[in-house]
C-alpha cells in the first residue's frame, strides 16, 4: 500500500468546503487543505484513485504467426 502524505483533506475529521477549497475540521477549525494536526486519522475512502495508463498495443508481425 503506498503511504500518503497526511493532510486535513483526506481525515475522517475534515470536511471539504466546496465554495472556498477549504477544510472544515472538527479539532481545529477552518483549515487550508495541506495543513495536518496531532488528531489526525486516515480516511481511505477520500482518496482519488489514480487512472491507469493504456499500454501501447504492440505492433505484430507475420513472423510473430508463423510455426516455423
Amino acid at each position: 500500500m503506498q503511504e500518503y502524505e497526511p493532510k486535513c483533506i483526506l481525515c475522517n475529521n475534515g470536511r471539504e468546503i466546496r465554495l472556498t477549497g477549504h477544510v472544515l475540521c472538527s479539532v481545529e477549525g477552518i483549515v487550508t487543505p495541506s495543513f495536518c494536526c496531532k488528531k489526525f486519522e486516515m480516511n481511505y475512502l477520500k482518496l482519488k484513485p489514480k487512472r491507469l495508463t493504456r499500454k501501447k498495443k504492440k505492433q505484430f508481425s507475420p513472423e510473430d504467426f508463423s510455426l516455423d
